[in-house]
Order: structure tokens, then C-alpha cells, then sequence
């Protein structure tokens, strides 16, 4: 529940987003996010966040986990379904076994190479003086 999550989350209630249901591996750390916001943010212990998948249409991992190296989010992909968007913040790998397997259900997927330009920008601003656009060709520059 760090400030990805909570920034994310500022987003969600911004766009009223009417049902946000959060988790973390320390649920203390998810009650204290939630608080912040104190806008009925219902968290869920890390072992029951399977308990909802099949009822949202938006999944968002900002956790570490699907990063090379760490563990998995261990989710039941069987309750993914073809209305849902997922994404995943973790850009390496770009294509998290999270999005493979959204993917395959259907899913709108969106990886985490966005989050990470997007992050870049007030530092390349701050050292070069110039504030680039993010655009499909930068991606495109990034990935190549």
C-alpha cells in the first residue's frame, strides 16, 4: 500500500468509482490506506481477495509481485472474465504472468511501461529543462 497504490486510488475515488476493494500482504498497512481516503474502501485479507474477482471490471496489481524475481499474486484466473481491464504497474517483466493470463480470459489489458514513462517525465524535466510528450512513438522508442 504504498504511493502507487495510493495514487491510483485518488484516481478511482476522483472518477467515483462506485464499489473499491483493496488488499495488501500486511492488512494493517490496506486499513490504514483506507482510512486516508475514508471514502468506504472495503479491505480484504490477502487470502480472500480470490472472493471477489468474479464481481469487478477492474483489476489493478501494484503490488511487487509478477516482478522478476518475486513471487506471484496467486489469484484464481478461472474468475477473470472479458469485461474486466487489468492491470499490472510492474513493467519487467512487461508482460507479467497477471496479463498473460488476462489475456487469455479475454481481458482488456494495460502492462506497467506506462506508469514508468509517465514517472520519468518531472525528472527528465527537472535534469534536461524540457518536458516531453508521452506518445505511442516514445513507447515505441522504449521498447525497441
Amino acid at each position: 500500500a504504498g504511493g502507487a497504490a495510493r495514487a491510483i486510488l485518488d484516481a478511482l475515488i476522483t472518477e467515483e468509482t462506485p464499489e473499491i476493494y483493496l488488499t495488501n500482504r500486511t492488512k494493517g498497512r490496506a486499513q490504514d490506506l483506507a482510512r486516508e481516503f475514508d471514502n468506504g474502501i472495503e479491505v480484504l485479507d490477502w487470502d480472500n481477495k480470490n472472493s471477489v474477482l468474479s464481481d469487478v471490471k477492474t483489476l489493478i496489481n501494484t503490488t511487487s509481485l509478477g516482478m522478476n524475481g518475486e513471487g506471484d499474486l496467486r489469484l484464481d484466473f478461472s474468475q477473470l472474465s472479458n469485461v474486466m481491464t487489468v492491470t499490472d504497474i510492474v513493467y519487467t517483466p512487461l508482460e507479467t504472468d497477471l496479463l498473460k493470463h488476462a489475456k487469455r480470459r479475454g481481458c482488456t489489458c494495460v502492462d506497467g511501461l506506462g506508469m514508468l514513462i509517465y514517472q520519468g517525465v518531472p525528472g527528465f524535466s527537472n535534469w534536461f529543462g524540457v518536458n516531453p510528450k508521452v506518445t505511442d512513438e516514445l513507447r515505441e522508442l522504449l521498447l525497441s
